[in-house]
């Protein structure tokens, strides 16, 4: 299941609207199935629904902002929030059109604001290529697309690590800021590396 956010097509009101209307599709199709086959369907999470295998998307011009694939997804009952369990969510970096990604995984998480807002909490891990972010918890708004570690992180790379009160990463333009009792490492290089710098700059 998915939901693409664009302007010229469906209004954010219009396809989460859609979105719920799947769901309550494969909720009913799934009453006709054996007993079975309904149990491993359903899941009961309290009021609203339950549909196990979910995705989303959002993104704008044809362009994609993020892609979430989580094993469950449950509808609370206002129909408003979408929460998820084992998230793993894939980020655009830079121009979108250059598909380069940070993907982060985590134990929960919940889409909010008609898929405006992503929260992710529970062992959180952001990976691109060499460098890696983690923490307690994340949020990411759809509408700066900056993601944002409130509650401390780690970020680890081939140069050094750091450790943080708050980290925000500024997706669209790459930047990452780290604010309140920042402490840095920095590794020293191998010989092998300071040889090449050396012969790179003759």
């Amino acid at each position: 299941m998915r939901c693409l956010r664009n302007g010229s097509a469906l209004n954010r009101a219009s396809a989460f609207r859609s979105f719920v209307f799947l769901l309550f599709a494969f909720a009913s199709a799934a009453l006709c199935l054996p007993k079975a086959s309904h149990a491993d369907a359903l899941k009961d999470e309290g009021p609203g629904l339950s549909v196990e295998g979910i995705k989303l998307f959002s993104g704008e011009n044809g362009l994609e902002f993020w892609r979430l694939h989580a094993n469950w997804g449950h509808l609370t009952q206002e129909g408003n929030d979408i929460d998820v369990d084992a998230p793993d969510v894939r980020y655009a970096l830079g121009d979108p059109a250059k598909k380069d990604y940070l993907f982060v995984n985590a134990q929960k998480g919940r889409i909010t604001e008609g898929q405006q807002h992503v929260r992710l909490w529970g062992d959180v891990t952001a990976v691109r290529g060499e460098e890696k972010a983690q923490g307690p918890s994340v949020s990411y708004d759809s509408r700066t697309r900056v993601m944002v570690f409130p509650d401390g992180a780690s970020f680890f790379g081939p140069s050094g690590t750091a450790e943080m009160k708050m980290l925000e990463w500024e997706l669209g333009a790459e930047r990452l800021t780290g604010t309140g009792g920042v402490t840095v490492v920095i590794f020293p290089r191998t010989a092998s590396a300071a040889s090449s710098s050396g012969a790179a700059k003759k």
